[in-house]
């Protein structure tokens, strides 16, 4: 069964769906069941093969979670502030949520040629902005490195995490993830997680160190009609 996903169909300005499949063998006749839909993204619980020419491969999505303590300071404090950002994205910020997904299916998909990649990071940005969850590493007037949060259902999600180039290798990404770590948990939540892609290995490595663990694994084709 596709379900229709509104917010991208308006969005992006074409049909868009989502599907789950268990087995390699519920892709047969896929293209008959989605006539009306453009793009459908399809998450399956183990990797596909003798794909159709309109399925291709775009991501491995690993969840990671952290069980969250209220008043738990972080391990090792940074030496540098880490403040909640406010006011409109600055060239540097934005710059920062466009590195945020270099590895994502968004940008990597070839068959997005219309600029998708950058307006929905940009929306995850401003959306982030205006529930003032977005938090910086600065370095005098400079950011080295920013992060986003949300809630969801007494749990806290990241979205955007990015260190600018010159700054990598301090453990801003690591002092960043930490303090979202802070805020939620002293905002009652149970627990931090973050879905990452599979190839983004400095990001894989940042949550395996700070001891969250992996609690789901999803293989994502894009489906594209015509």
């Amino acid at each position: 069964m596709i379900q229709q996903l509104s917010w991208d169909t308006r969005f992006f300005g074409y049909p868009v769906g989502l599907t789950q499949i268990s087995a390699p063998d519920q892709l047969q006749g896929f293209e008959a069941a989605a006539p009306e839909y453009k793009l459908v993204y399809i998450f399956a619980d183990q990797p596909l093969s003798k794909l159709p020419e309109q399925v291709i491969p775009v991501d491995v999505k690993v969840v990671w979670s952290l069980p969250l303590a209220k008043g738990a300071a972080q391990a090792v404090a940074p030496d540098f502030p880490i403040i909640r950002y406010k006011g409109k994205a600055s060239p540097a910020l934005m710059e920062l949520a466009l590195e945020s997904g270099v590895c994502s299916r968004f940008r990597l998909d070839p068959r997005l040629t219309h600029g998708e990649f950058k307006k929905i990071y940009s929306q995850w940005l401003q959306n982030a902005l205006l529930k003032g969850q977005v938090f910086v590493a600065k370095d005098g007037a400079d950011i080295m490195g920013m992060i986003t949060m949300e809630y969801q259902n007494g749990k806290a999600k990241i979205g955007l995490v990015a260190v600018a180039e010159p700054y990598r290798g301090r453990g801003i990404a690591k002092a960043l993830v930490q303090k979202c770590a802070e805020v939620a948990a002293d905002a009652g939540c149970t627990h931090l997680f973050n879905p990452t892609q599979a190839h983004n290995q400095p990001a894989m490595r940042c949550y395996s160190g700070l001891g969250f663990l992996e609690t789901e694994r999803k293989y994502v084709y894009h489906y594209w009609r015509g």
